[in-house]
């Protein structure tokens, strides 16, 4: 069992800092992250406790790493969506163009419509 103290004088360690800091927290969070592990807000956090509030924040933090996945996927979806209206509406003017020409070739004289 850890109390907030305890806690503080854990996370003043550079090597615990560091951990905390490529996870996201920042120093100045550690009371609010002690409180959140502290779900029987008894003023202590026990193994239990510690153990279910990093599970809790890799799954938050999974969802997450899910969300920014999802938005770069939609974002890149749109894009290609964009360039291939962009590939559709030029080949129709290329064809257009081409069923122009066809048009003038066949009104000349020795046009044979193939059979």
């Amino acid at each position: 069992v850890l109390t907030v103290d305890e806690f503080r004088w854990l996370v003043a360690h550079e090597e615990v800092q560091a951990r905390l800091k490529t996870g996201g927290i920042a120093d100045t969070e550690v009371e609010d992250l002690f409180n959140s592990l502290d779900s029987d807000h008894n003023g202590t956090v026990s193994v239990q406790e510690f153990c279910d509030g990093c599970l809790l924040w890799k799954e938050q933090a999974n969802y997450q790493s899910i969300l920014m996945m999802q938005n770069s996927v939609w974002k890149a979806a749109f894009t290609i969506s964009q360039k291939i209206e962009k590939v559709s509406e030029t080949i129709s003017k290329h064809f257009d163009l081409l069923d122009a020409a066809l048009d003038q070739r066949r009104r000349g004289s020795d046009w044979a419509e193939p059979i």
